[in-house]
């Protein structure tokens, strides 16, 4: 388990920048969750989703966040394979080789030198 980011001051330039970079849709979760006063139960509903999927969903969106506030960008790809490998989906030597493929493709378009 990582640890946790160092908390920005409330209502800071950092936390706001950070809330802001997030995708609508982890936007949207946030707003819910708020509006649900935290009870993940009733959020899973208003989704139609069980509670260890927004579970999971909202342990993703705090790794995103936590990365945000320390200036690195979000892996959704990572994340995509994590989750695939958290639900059974994937084995864990499928997950490294995508990731390996991904990386080796995203270094190919960036060029030498990049």
């Amino acid at each position: 388990m990582t640890s946790p980011a160092p908390s920005p001051q409330a209502g800071g330039p950092a936390a706001a920048a950070a809330l802001a970079a997030l995708d609508p849709a982890d936007q949207d979760l946030i707003l819910r969750l708020v509006l649900a006063r935290g009870n993940l139960k009733e959020v899973a509903a208003s989704y139609g989703v069980s509670y260890p999927t927004l579970r999971s969903r909202l342990d993703r969106l705090v790794r995103r966040l936590q990365e945000l506030l320390q200036g690195r960008r979000p892996d959704p790809m990572a994340d995509l394979l994590a989750d695939l490998l958290r639900e059974g989906q994937l084995s864990p030597s499928a997950a490294r080789r995508i990731r390996d493929l991904h990386r080796e493709r995203l270094e190919a378009m960036r060029g030498p030198g990049a």
